[in-house]
């Protein structure tokens, strides 16, 4: 069997419900050799015997159906099957534009590089009955040398409004590159105790990347609000990537963009606190001693201190990030409390409806337009 050009690999987990819309994306491309890999993350909805479907009618899928371990090791067990000259990652509730592979493998091939990163727009969901596209990204179509590979990749080059070329979705990567990084890089490619995977798989994949196009072409439609693609926040878990990403820095010299990492960090920790309040209660003294611990051994938080008066004013007069570089637990508790309480007045009771209307419409076997 001759190797197909492209692997594209899906992870699910509980999608029924937009997984049909993402396989077929794939199979409807214009660009046909490539493989499609499933990896059934132990979901326990109909969305494995969705995949089946589609895999029984199509040599081209293959499913790995496996216990639930998480985003990263599904990404990682697919991988591992994959045989194409370059792997695209692509989310369960994502979808692909109808020439997307076909759009990054010619560029890959006309420019000569190891990675292609494509655009995106975003398809919202309102009470599962309302569909809105916002418009692509503007992008300028610009080649990233090998010296600016790790800078753009992590996000490193200063600029908080290329965050979406972290991500691992909606490109197209050089299986050889994917392989050294997952043999020979000292950081997990697929490290499974983070909330932050893409950012942690990219700082293992960045340095076995020689060079990149950025498209401006629209490639994937990314899914954002849906019942089934809400994100919960991975309490005491998502931190522990700013270690690597303060090592990152300081072995690619990139020093100049630590205090772009120190802001990132207050808020993921804020967010990390509010997590324990909300979603997965935990007594109010262990969670202020995690918030004491986090604030006294995080290395960018120990790096601040030392250069707090070389950071810019208005990170210094940053209310938040004062609390921690003082250890002001009781002050940083505080401004957790008057968060969550902003989001319990504008944000988890538009959840709690959400769920309402779902649970109304699966009463009548309701099936909405999810395209």
């Amino acid at each position: 069997m001759n190797r197909p050009v492209i692997s594209v690999i899906i992870p699910v987990y509980n999608q029924e419900k937009y997984v049909g819309k993402c396989i077929r994306s794939v199979l409807g491309q214009s660009f046909q050799d490539f493989e499609v890999i499933i990896v059934n993350d132990g979901s326990t909805d109909k969305s494995l015997k969705i995949c089946q479907k589609y895999a029984k009618n199509d040599h081209r899928i293959t499913v790995i159906d496996k216990q639930n371990e998480g985003l990263a090791f599904a990404r990682r067990d697919g991988f591992l099957k994959a045989s194409g000259e370059y792997v695209c990652f692509l989310d369960s509730d994502d979808y692909l534009a109808t020439d997307a592979l076909e759009e990054l493998y010619n560029l890959a091939q006309e420019k000569g590089v190891d990675m292609v990163v494509g655009s995106y727009d975003i398809v919202y969901d309102s009470f599962g009955l309302i569909k809105r596209k916002s418009h692509p990204y503007s992008v300028c179509d610009e080649e990233i040398p090998n010296e600016a590979v790790l800078r753009c990749l992590v996000g490193y080059d200063g600029n908080m409004c290329n965050w979406w070329k972290t991500v691992v979705w909606g490109r197209l990567i050089k299986y050889s590159c994917l392989y050294k990084a997952y043999c020979e890089s000292s950081y997990s490619l697929f490290p499974n105790n983070t909330a932050i995977e893409d950012n942690a798989f990219n700082l293992a994949l960045a340095p076995y990347v020689e060079s990149m196009w950025v498209s401006g072409k629209l490639v994937c439609h990314y899914r954002y609000g849906g019942v089934t693609s809400k994100a919960f926040p991975v309490v005491r878990r998502g931190a522990t990537i700013f270690d690597d990403r303060y090592d990152g820095c300081i072995r690619y010299h990139c020093e100049e963009v630590l205090p772009q990492i120190l802001r990132h960090y207050a808020y993921m920790l804020r967010s990390d606190v509010i997590g324990q309040y909300h979603y997965h209660v935990q007594p109010e003294h262990e969670i202020m001693a995690f918030a004491r611990k986090e604030m006294n051994t995080r290395k960018i938080v120990l790096w601040a201190r030392q250069h707090q008066t070389e950071l810019p004013e208005d990170l210094r007069n940053d209310a938040l990030v004062e609390s921690i570089l003082n250890s002001n637990v009781d002050e940083f508790i505080k401004m957790v409390h008057q968060r969550e309480a902003f989001l319990k007045k504008h944000h988890y009771w538009k959840m709690k409806i959400l769920e309402y209307y779902q649970e109304i419409a699966n009463m009548f076997n309701f099936i909405f337009d999810r395209s």
